[in-house]
């Protein structure tokens, strides 16, 4: 993955954060023990490489939780158990 991977998915994780902390509901929605992959809603290359990351690094009856972050909002959009 390219630095620049890297840098966005550190900034997305860490927006992510302060999301939560004023938006405590949308926790409660994501399953305990979960792995979350963050998208950004129109940046295809961006999600493909997301994607890729956390299939290559999947563990077996996992949860994979599909964070999606749509302007200043976020969302969850997918829960997949592995």
């Amino acid at each position: 993955m390219s630095n620049q991977f890297i840098k966005k998915n550190i900034n997305l994780s860490l927006a992510f954060d302060r999301y939560l902390f004023r938006n405590p509901a949308l926790f409660m929605k994501i399953p305990n023990k979960s792995t979350l992959v963050f998208t950004i809603k129109g940046d295809k290359s961006f999600n493909r490489s997301s994607k890729f990351l956390i299939e290559s690094a999947r563990v077996p009856k996992s949860k994979i939780v599909e964070i999606q972050k749509q302007g200043s909002k976020w969302e969850i959009l997918s829960s997949v158990v592995g």
